[in-house]
């Protein structure tokens, strides 16, 4: 063994050594610098860190270790580490509920997602969704989960039975991504499912959708119980309202510039990275993104789009974006333009195209 020189004992400064030990325990944890910028903020929301820091592809069996990997249908080296490990990230499930006249948790213009089921109206807050992206609940004697990434600034409602009459599946956050956007996990099969993609992407159900709902809307909560004065609205722990009240995004400028923090695997130039469409997905996977421009440009009266020859419905009126009912076999999703265009490259632009 050769002697260890001055210079390199110079060269080891206090600095130097925390930081080659920082280092040392990401990549024996198989942890990211994205998930040490996470444990820094002592939370478990979804983030990374600004100016496009990579997590590595998965490698070894790790992944296939955690999950149901048959019939895989994304390539593994576009599956990355989001930060958070397996639930890292907490979905909910059966949460508590206030009427909306009677909860003080969240002020009036807090954004919502509004739902309605068979009548039964509900509010789920954002910026408790951000926290936990996932929501298996049951509304109007429906099982549904309501899905939030804060990465696309996506939303999706859908039944939770992947065929009807069949059990309930319940859905965890598997603390990957795929062109970042959050992969959910079914705690049954433990299986893949890719929220913009719409489908399963692994298990028993690889290339199967569940079935999206409609009636459901992303604006402030005083105009969903204006509309719904009936309405319920989820409930988070009181401690743990201050956690959720702070934006880590916004305060990062994520959604203030095009700058991606994962990678993907296409992009898209026909519109701006981070505009905001309704992505349809039609029974024959015909795919048409619906611009927020095109939306209010409707007014009130909303625009029709028609999908596989069923007609479509969505509504901007200035403070709320509607989406009214599905028919049989068509899919929406609220998403930024780069998450559907690397999902869905042959996807339409309407209604231009």
């Amino acid at each position: 063994m050769s002697a260890i020189s001055s210079d390199e004992l110079n060269y080891w400064t206090p600095s130097r050594v925390l930081v080659a030990l920082t280092v040392s325990v990401a990549l024996l944890g198989g942890a990211s610098w994205v998930a040490w910028a996470r444990m820094s903020e002592k939370t478990t929301e979804g983030v990374g860190l600004p100016g496009g820091s990579l997590v590595p592809p998965f490698t070894g069996d790790r992944l296939a270790a955690e999950f149901d990997l048959t019939g895989l249908r994304i390539p593994r080296d576009q599956i990355h580490a989001g930060g958070p490990r397996k639930d890292g990230i907490p979905a909910i499930t059966d949460p508590p509920v206030s009427p909306v006249d009677e909860q003080a948790q969240w002020p009036g213009d807090t954004r919502v997602v509004g739902v309605v089921v068979n009548d039964e109206p509900r509010a789920y807050a954002l910026p408790h969704l951000n926290y936990h992206e996932v929501v298996n609940d049951t509304l109007g004697g429906v099982p549904i989960a309501v899905v939030f990434c804060p990465l696309c600034d996506s939303v999706s409602v859908f039944d939770r039975r992947p065929i009807p009459d069949a059990p309930a599946l319940e859905f965890g956050v598997s603390g990957r991504l795929t062109n970042s956007n959050v992969l959910l996990y079914d705690r049954t099969g433990q299986a893949l499912w890719s929220q913009v993609e719409m489908q399963a992407v692994s298990g028993p159900h690889a290339g199967r959708s569940l079935r999206h709902l409609g009636n459901w809307s992303i604006g402030p909560l005083s105009a969903f119980a204006a509309e719904h004065p009936d309405a319920t609205v989820m409930l988070a722990s009181q401690a743990a309202l201050p956690r959720y009240r702070r934006d880590v995004y916004a305060e990062r400028g994520y959604f203030e510039n095009d700058r991606l923090w994962f990678p993907v695997a296409r992009a898209d130039d026909r519109l701006g990275v981070k505009e905001r469409v309704v992505g349809l997905l039609g029974p024959e996977g015909r795919a048409v993104a619906v611009p927020w421009s095109a939306i209010e440009a409707g007014g009130g009266a909303g625009v029709q789009i028609t999908m596989d020859g069923k007609t479509v419905t969505v509504r901007h009126d200035g403070e709320t974006l509607r989406v009214h009912e599905l028919p049989s076999g068509v899919s929406a999703v609220h998403t930024f333009w780069f998450a559907w265009a690397a999902f869905h490259p042959d996807t339409a632009v309407w209604p231009g195209e």
